[in-house]
């Protein structure tokens, strides 16, 4: 039983920009269950290390880790399933893979992937997706915990704006500007919308260029992407702005405690309805202090109550 109740993010290779809002979520989600939290490119001994499934670990890092006993818990943020063969981010693994990311990328996460599991002491899915049905069909033998959504505050409020822009589109890398992104954004331009794009952002950046719109932009990787992105929901949310979502092809299986926050503008675009959305924090807020939510994160909190001294849980 562990007896510090703190969790630390062990980024490994990991730049904090590339998963800032899972960062902001466990900030979040640990000060309001009474558990301290840090991040650093090192593990660190005595409290529960989480991982991210991109996470990069050499046999010599595992060694190291078995040897002085840290416990890892793996983040999963990639989409599997094996219903018809194995698929990886909804492409079949032995005939598609993903246009935005080359063969030889998407074979080396899904390696880190497999690895981090046989070491992890459970997978992580932070809210509802990946989908943990799922994970628990491919890694049958690990645990596999959903993580509530965690509550916001009103301590983070947006000064007086001065907008400039329609709606902003932002990602960590520039890689992520996928063809089909590129073309949805060529749409709205030219029907008149005025957005922006913005790579690599840290989060009090992300903060300054969202007193200059009212809406964050959402499009998927590409037409067959049919999962929407909770995390840039809860990037709207912490700040305030209304989610746009542009050529989603959700599903009624796809359905999450958040999606009644996603309204698909795709049809709507000789309009300007997403200006005028209210708040996104209340309404975020409203969905997460519901049953289904806390219903959520129930298991979770069960294994941290048995594994946590003097749990407040």
């Amino acid at each position: 039983m562990l007896s510090n109740r703190a969790i630390h993010l062990y980024l490994t290779n990991q730049k904090v920009e590339w998963i800032e809002d899972q960062i902001l979520f466990l900030k979040h989600w640990t000060a309001q269950n009474h558990f301290e939290f840090s991040y650093s490119e090192d593990s660190k001994p005595g409290v529960m290390n989480f991982l991210f499934d991109g996470a990069h670990l050499t046999k010599a890092d595992i060694d190291r880790l078995v040897l002085e006993k840290i416990q890892i818990f793996l983040i999963a943020t990639e989409h599997v399933s094996i219903e018809g063969g194995f698929h990886y981010n909804g492409l079949h693994w032995s005939k598609e893979f993903d246009a935005s990311i080359d063969r030889f990328t998407s074979r080396r996460r899904l390696s880190e992937l497999i690895n981090l599991s046989e070491h992890c002491e459970a997978i992580l899915i932070l809210g509802e997706l990946p989908d943990a049905e799922e994970y628990r069909k491919c890694f049958p033998n690990k645990l596999v915990f959903n993580l509530d959504y965690p509550m916001l505050g009103d301590e983070i409020e947006l000064v007086s704006k001065k907008i400039e822009y329609d709606a902003i589109f932002t990602a960590p890398t520039s890689y992520s500007l996928t063809d089909y992104r590129v073309e949805n954004i060529e749409k709205m331009i030219a029907k008149g919308f005025k957005i922006h794009k913005e790579f690599g952002m840290s989060y009090e950046e992300f903060q300054s260029l969202a007193n200059k719109t009212n809406a964050i932009l959402h499009i998927p990787k590409s037409q067959a992407w049919i999962w929407p992105s909770p995390m840039r929901i809860f990037r709207a949310a912490l700040t305030d702005l209304n989610f746009v979502s542009i050529g989603s092809k959700v599903t009624y299986d796809q359905q999450t405690i958040l999606s009644p926050l996603v309204t698909d503008y795709s049809d709507t675009l000789n309009s300007m309805d997403f200006i005028t959305k209210p708040s996104m924090r209340s309404r975020y807020n409203k969905l997460v202090d519901s049953e289904k939510n806390i219903a959520l994160g129930v298991k979770w909190h069960e294994y941290l109550k048995a594994t946590v001294e003097d749990s407040y849980l």
